[in-house]
């Protein structure tokens, strides 16, 4: 996939950005905090229609704007994402007071910095409204950053969201299926805070709902964690000389094997653990087993004494997010990218853009060159506080922008 131009309006420090981009890497150059990042988060933003940085969308708009327009053209494709900032019921519940927001006149629809701004998104492709869940993965990119440290050693969620956004730019069906399973889980633990409340509720209609999409979801995560890990063994032993593997870890009682991917045998393992855990779960007000509370760690795979690799018995296998050096990790945290990068590439048929996010100061003379390797199998987006990490013959054949100030120029 070939992303060709790239236009910015409003968009955190970038005014007005009309940029044309080459097939080949591209490296963008500076300072910190002077832009380089936005051009990614953008790039990212058409990928997935959601920001890696921001919690809100209205962060990503210009301060002393209203809205913040994002237009991309990749191959055939134009995906164009509208933020508009709406303007705050201060009596809406929920509400956070914020004084910067409520001295706001009627007349006055700017952005104050720090603003608790409501905001409403507009996607179009090819110049027809879109859904997030149906533009999702239209333009195929993979994002390596600093951050993603956090796969292997930040929360379960972290992990969870890193599978999901895998899965969901490939396979549209575990979208939508996750996206109605996180809306049943929802309803499912309003239920059960009512049935706390002494109030009479039908707790298995939410049951069964719940029951038959966490399956499919169960199924289609065993299947990619498998596929991973094919290419995760060769990978890693290559960047490290050890081999590394996923172990995917759910809130579900199931032997290993052929069962993991038998649709009926995982509804009937769910039905046995919400029935184990309904007493409890009414007592939270939450419903405490499913996809929603997996989770998997990376081990670094030991070999038997006839040389074979093996991946069970205790003290095996070392959970690099425990054992792992901080070098470990981010040399492990490439080589799940690096996979991640060839699954999407197997599934879909396409290159993904690679978008490199100051990643080259965070590893070492051999690690930097194995990254670098990639650099030149697919359209790349880097951005880097200095030249000199870039080996000179990557950077003799990549397009070189500077970026200052949120302005964009071409050395």
């Amino acid at each position: 996939m070939f992303l060709s131009r790239l236009e910015l309006t409003h968009f955190r420090n970038i005014k007005s950005l009309k940029l044309d981009l080459p097939e080949k890497a591209v490296i963008f150059f500076g300072e910190n905090a002077q832009g380089k990042t936005n051009l990614l988060e953008a790039t990212y933003l058409l990928s997935t229609t959601k920001s890696f940085r921001a919690d809100k969308d209205s962060q990503m708009v210009q301060v002393g704007q209203n809205f913040t327009r994002v237009w991309g053209k990749a191959d055939s494709l134009e995906v164009e994402i509208l933020v508009k900032l709406l303007k705050p019921n201060l009596l809406s519940p929920g509400y956070v007071s914020n004084p910067a927001i409520e001295q706001i006149t009627p007349d006055e629809d700017s952005h104050v910095p720090g603003g608790n701004y409501p905001t409403q998104k507009e996607i179009k492709v090819n110049n027809t409204s879109k859904r997030a869940l149906e533009a999702l993965g239209e333009i195929k990119a993979i994002l390596f950053s600093p951050e993603d440290i956090n796969i292997l050693t930040g929360p379960p969620a972290d992990r969870r969201r890193f599978l999901d956004v895998l899965i969901s730019t490939v396979d549209r069906k575990y979208l939508f299926n996750l996206a109605q399973y996180q809306k049943t889980l929802k309803s499912r633990n309003r239920v059960l805070w009512w049935l706390k409340e002494g109030r009479s509720e039908n707790l298995e209609v939410w049951d069964e709902q719940i029951i038959s999409l966490g399956a499919a979801l169960w199924k289609r995560r065993f299947e990619v964690v498998d596929q991973l890990n094919e290419l995760l063994g060769p990978i890693s032993l290559q960047l490290q000389g050890q081999a590394l593997k996923i172990n995917y870890q759910p809130k579900l009682s199931l032997e290993k094997g052929a069962k993991r991917f038998n649709l009926e045998a995982l509804r009937a393992k769910f039905r046995e653990g919400l029935d184990l855990h309904r007493r409890e779960d009414i007592k939270r007000s939450t419903t405490a087993t499913g996809p929603h509370r997996d989770d998997f760690s990376v081990f670094r795979l030991t070999l038997t004494g006839e040389g074979r690799e093996t991946v069970s018995g205790v003290g095996e296998l070392a959970n690099l997010a425990v054992y792992g050096s901080r070098g470990e990790q981010r040399a492990a945290v490439l080589a799940l990218k690096m996979a991640e990068l060839s699954f999407q590439e197997k599934e879909s048929g396409e290159k993904p853009i690679l978008l490199l996010d100051d990643v080259l100061s965070e590893f070492d003379v051999i690690h930097r060159k194995h990254l670098l390797d990639l650099v030149g199998n697919q359209q790349t987006l880097l951005t880097t506080t200095s030249l000199d990490l870039i080996d000179p013959q990557v950077r003799q054949k990549a397009a070189v922008f500077r970026v200052e100030r949120g302005e964009v120029s071409k050395e």
